[in-house]
């Protein structure tokens, strides 16, 4: 555990599912923060349009909306026991930075995984606006949202990949039948 606590820290994602990835991560992220705000990446032109290059926005890998996956995130994390009064779960447009400090205090801490040339060239996008960074100690991923709507579409066991609160989630909207309605139905 690190020596000291920065007051305010944001870890955020699509969440597209919420997965067992993502709850390690959260719980490294609350070893380091008083107060964890776990933002949920908009998709589509929630927010204008400000371009990354590689924003992911086909039906496909963004199955869930917002409010789907907030329940998601919230019923894993009272699952995990998790003091509720640490965390809040926000909109976090990353497409328009301009709008981050309506959800999350300014000087606040951004948690990343630095794993991809993806989620690096985040890190190095976020460190050259000025704002910090901190890199969790997590080397590999182990685990993709990916996976698991794989796992769905082919009839595999995805439940072992997220916590309970995102599986119950998933049977309670009918998570399985519309990932492979989108995956049957993708245009190629």
């Amino acid at each position: 555990m690190p020596d000291a606590k920065v007051k305010y820290g944001v870890f955020h994602g699509r969440f597209q599912p919420f997965h067992n990835g993502h709850m390690k991560a959260v719980m490294m992220c609350l070893e380091r923060c008083e107060i964890l705000y776990i933002g949920l990446r908009m998709v589509g032109n929630d927010f204008g349009a400000f371009d990354l290059g590689q924003m992911k926005k086909s039906a496909e890998e963004n199955p869930f909306t917002f409010d789907e996956r907030m329940r998601m995130v919230k019923e894993s994390l009272m699952d995990a026991e998790v003091d509720q009064k640490r965390v809040n779960i926000v909109p976090f447009p990353l497409e328009n930075p301009d709008k981050w400090y309506e959800y999350v205090p300014r000087g606040t801490a951004h948690f990343r995984i630095g794993v991809s040339d993806w989620d690096e060239g985040k890190i190095k996008a976020f460190q050259s606006a000025g704002l910090q960074v901190e890199t969790l100690p997590i080397y590999e991923k182990d685990i993709s949202a990916e996976d698991v709507r794989k796992r769905i579409l082919e009839n595999k066991n995805w439940k072992e990949l997220v916590p309970k609160g995102t599986a119950r989630v998933i049977e309670e909207i009918d998570g399985v039948n519309r990932i492979k309605t989108f995956m049957l139905n993708r245009s190629w």
